[in-house]
């Protein structure tokens, strides 16, 4: 079933578009779709399975302080829901992207400091 729901996105998309281009929204996000996103009930969904698989290894390969994992997940999951807020969805990435560098930058200060050994 989900290589026929790639496949129909891929139709979607490229087939048939409305755009070639990454336009802007009315809210001031860019919107990166080529179509208007189809409405279903599993939409949400699929954007916390993405959250999931994006947080994952930092919990399973992480073998140091569990501080840094924690961090790195509770502040961008504001940037995510931030996202899903927003008019275009697309620009969840750039919100959680933009968490974590503002957690990145300040575990390096305290770790380059020493005020927080995470390593």
């Amino acid at each position: 079933m989900q290589p026929f729901a790639y496949f129909i996105q891929f139709i979607f998309n490229f087939i048939n578009p409305e755009k070639i281009c990454t336009t802007v929204t009315k809210e001031g996000h860019l919107l990166w779709a080529t179509t208007k996103e189809p409405e279903n009930n599993y939409r949400i969904l699929k954007y916390f399975i993405w959250g999931i698989l994006v947080i994952l290894p930092f919990f399973i390969f992480w073998n140091k302080s569990i501080v840094l994992p924690i961090a790195l997940n509770i502040f961008p999951f504001v940037g995510f829901w931030l996202g899903l807020r927003t008019d275009s969805r697309g620009s969840i990435w750039c919100n959680y992207t933009s968490y974590s560098s503002v957690v990145g930058a300040g575990a390096l200060f305290l770790q380059q400091t020493g005020l927080y050994n995470f390593i």
